[in-house]
């Protein structure tokens, strides 16, 4: 297990026993890979992005470039998160 995956486990519990402690509902929730407007286009959806404006506009020829397309991935616009 890595430091970060013993963090969410840790705040996990934390929430379930503070919940215990105060008879409060309490809830997990685990938010995927964010994005949104000002996102550096060093990230896969912004890069995407980026590419297909180039192409648009006529800067770029029509062939997108991308890297691992193996890895599985849920994407959420930061501003529905929250």
């Amino acid at each position: 297990a890595s430091p970060y995956s013993i963090s969410k486990i840790g705040t996990d519990y934390l929430g379930k026993f503070y919940g215990e402690a105060y008879n409060i509902r309490t809830f997990v929730t685990r938010m995927g890979t964010h994005s949104g407007p000002r996102r550096s286009d060093v990230f896969f959806e912004s890069t995407v992005a980026k590419q297909i404006a180039l192409i648009e506009a006529g800067y770029q020829e029509p062939v997108i470039k991308v890297g691992n397309l193996s890895s599985v991935r849920t994407f959420q616009d930061c501003r529905d998160a929250i």
